[in-house]
């Protein structure tokens, strides 16, 4: 009994040590360092690394069944890591509101998909695809609606919209 007890205050002292080093350590952010703004820029060229990540097939166009997968997987994942990643000049991210994190719920998944298949074709063109010009121009189209002031960078309640619409949050079919 004696020996049992002294080997469990040994694993609770390590436990207890390795805690406070954890509290201590921090660790770099997989998404780059943290962002207060988005500058146009970043917001085109981060359109343009996404393009070739959502044309699965690599045809060169996003099918609408690649756009309504994009807008679902981008949503769960900015929600679920609780930032939006933004790969840019620089690769960094820019923290959700934590109201705007956790798992997406099955009906938020099938609102994003419907209202993200009737945005593709404002986008899509007469030919039901989009190129990657078209693509950029929809992403940029994004950036320009909550660049209330048209300084071509977003911050503060302006950035603050544009991570929220990004992931997606507080979607609601009109």
């Amino acid at each position: 009994m004696k020996r049992t007890t002294a080997v469990l205050l040994g694993i609770a002292a390590t436990g207890f040590g390795a805690a406070s080093f954890a509290s201590t350590y921090v660790v770099p952010s997989q998404f780059g360092a943290e962002g207060t703004e988005i500058v146009l820029e970043d917001a085109r060229l981060n359109a343009d690394n996404m393009f070739d990540k959502i044309d699965v097939n690599a045809d060169g166009l996003i099918s609408i069944d690649e756009y309504a997968s994009q807008a679902v997987v981008n949503a769960s994942l900015s929600r679920f890591n609780g930032v939006v990643a933004i790969d840019g000049r620089q690769t960094f991210h820019i923290t959700l509101p934590s109201e705007a994190t956790g798992r997406l719920a099955p009906y938020e998944q099938t609102t994003i998909d419907a209202i993200a298949r009737n945005e593709f074709y404002a986008f899509a063109g007469s030919d039901s695809a989009m190129d990657r010009r078209e693509w950029i121009a929809a992403k940029l189209n994004d950036f320009a609606e909550v660049d209330f002031n048209e300084d071509g960078r977003l911050t503060g309640p302006e950035l603050e919209v544009y991570t929220l619409n990004f992931a997606r949050f507080q979607t609601s079919v009109s």
